[in-house]
């Protein structure tokens, strides 16, 4: 197998990833999930807790995929991993309307939040 730098910094910045995550995830089992914007409805408040939800598994389940079809070098985890990318990259747009929603049009100040919290 030739040596490429482009394969080897998919996967290192797949495993920063990965500790990110689960960084994020000790991080908020020490703390407790952050409280809702003040006048957040039940509905959002499900939606977001789903949304993140689903970002942060797909995330996992991406670098695990990765993992596999990678080290393991099994081809379901290489398409897998291949069809995760696609919901990743939908769910990383969503977070990101979904902030730019709450910056612009509720202007409740939800990005100020989030750059003050860990």
């Amino acid at each position: 197998m030739v040596f490429d730098p482009l394969i080897l910094t998919h996967v290192l910045g797949g495993g920063l990833i990965l500790a990110l995550v689960a960084w994020r995830m000790v991080m908020r089992k020490r703390h407790g999930a952050v409280v809702p914007v003040a006048g957040t409805s039940v509905r959002m408040a499900r939606v977001t807790h789903w949304g993140h939800f689903a970002l942060y598994g797909s995330l996992v389940l991406m670098a695990l995929s990765g993992s596999g079809a990678w080290i393991g070098e099994v081809e379901q985890a290489a398409e897998t991993h291949s069809l995760l990318s696609n919901l990743v990259l939908a769910l990383i747009a969503g977070h990101i309307a979904a902030a730019l929603y709450h910056q612009f049009w509720l202007k409740d100040g939800l990005l100020r939040r989030m750059s003050l919290k860990t």
